[in-house]
């Protein structure tokens, strides 16, 4: 069975099973309704669970009541380690690290571990 007569609403080509299988499940709501009667029979079918959703959307009055909202969360970017190198080797024009350069990195690293 293809998807895209799923979406399209196209029914020919399918087995009678998958035919009456698909009605099925779209006149009691199981499936995206296509028709205006095949979302009526939904919103009978699921009354209970939309009262439920609705009841717990807060109104407009409440969401402007309390005010701005703030920021709680943060996003930080995966650092790709092979990518990192990469870029301070491009920054010190392609040429490698001298050994002095190493061991202040390594005392800098080990200094900010110890503050």
């Amino acid at each position: 069975m293809s998807d895209l007569k799923l979406i399209l609403g196209n029914l020919d080509n399918l087995s009678e099973f998958e035919s009456r299988l698909i009605k099925s499940f779209r006149s009691n709501g199981y499936l995206f309704p296509m028709s205006d009667e095949e979302i009526e029979r939904f919103e009978d079918c699921h009354k209970m669970e939309i009262r439920t959703a609705i009841s717990k959307v807060p109104s407009a009055d409440e969401i402007i009541k309390r005010g701005r909202i703030e920021k709680n969360w943060t996003l930080s970017a995966p650092v790709d380690e092979e990518v990192s190198q990469n870029m301070a080797q491009a920054a010190r024009e392609g040429k490698t690290p001298t050994d002095a350069l190493k061991q202040k990195m390594l005392d800098d690293r080990n200094k900010s571990k110890n503050k």
